[in-house]
């Protein structure tokens, strides 16, 4: 019976292995974040009139050796331990009532998002002292709080990916840990544009529908800290508020407003790991 016990725990500690280093896929959900609402929903709002419908998640990761996020770049590098920030969507259509409110207004929800349209996505990661929120009426007016400058307050960190990614750049780079194309795709509220190093993106393509699927944008708040280690004080952390946006190219967009989870969740695999071994015991105490 202990060579079974022993046995079961090392398959279960094998299996903890390969989902530590599994990194991130561009499938917020596959990857088990956090799920935050779908982005037209009544709480998650913010504003803006494109009625970009996607369900938003985030997440807290911590770089694990031999996992996608172990990024090697000399002082840049992704260190094991490095705390990052995520946040992510993937399409959803939504209905008012499903959403929370009595009615949308302005265009049908998603009528923007195809392979004919510019999509661009961005990530807006908020301080302790940021204010973003939410709307209190529905799409597609709008009146909830999400700028960079005004709500982000010192420190804030927007990422964001280019305006013009047509479908055959976005199909292309499908599953891809990916820099930013340009050093101005990157900002910083209050203080110069930090290096790209600290950001990255990484998405999928849904080829059967012709449209971005899913998406994950990564801030790593530990590389960002050990750079620029004057502002470290005024820094996306666990637990702030973010915003998540779709935006048509350099036109109407959707604001959703999601939060960094407070702690680095305990892998499930260790879960699993006790429900597989606590049964066995519990026998082997019976036996004796």
């Amino acid at each position: 019976m202990k060579k079974l016990i022993l046995a079961t725990a090392a398959i279960a500690l094998l299996c903890i292995g390969v989902a530590a280093q599994a990194g991130v896929t561009g499938n917020p959900l596959l990857d088990g974040w956090a799920s935050g609402g779908n982005s037209l929903s009544n709480g998650v709002y913010v504003r803006n009139p494109a009625n970009y419908g996607f369900d938003t998640f985030s997440a807290l990761l911590t770089v694990t050796p031999g996992s996608t996020l172990a990024v090697d770049d000399g002082a840049n590098s992704w260190l094991a331990g490095d705390t990052v920030l995520g946040v992510g969507g993937k399409y959803a259509s939504i209905t008012p009532g499903e959403a929370g409110w009595s009615a949308f207004t302005g265009g049908a929800v998603n009528s923007l998002w195809s392979g004919t349209q510019l999509i661009k996505i961005q990530g807006k990661f908020g301080t302790a002292a940021s204010d973003f929120s939410a709307s209190t009426v529905a799409p597609g007016a709008g009146n909830g709080a999400g700028s960079l400058g005004t709500n982000g307050k010192l420190g804030a960190v927007q990422i964001r990916s280019s305006a013009y990614f047509d479908a055959a750049t976005w199909s292309a780079g499908s599953g891809t840990l990916m820099l930013l194309d340009k050093a101005s795709h990157i900002e910083r509220s209050g203080a110069a544009a930090p290096d790209t190093d600290v950001s990255r993106l990484i998405w999928n393509w849904d080829a059967g529908n012709a449209r971005l699927g899913s998406w994950e944008i990564l801030l790593n708040a530990s590389l960002l800290d050990r750079l620029y280690p004057t502002l470290s004080g005024s820094s996306p952390a666990a637990g702030v508020n973010a915003i998540l946006t779709v935006q048509n190219g350099d036109g109407a967009y959707t604001d959703a407003l999601v939060t960094i989870p407070a702690a680095v969740p305990e892998p499930s695999s260790f879960i699993a790991l006790g429900a597989l071994v606590a049964p066995l015991l519990a026998l082997k105490r019976r036996r004796a």
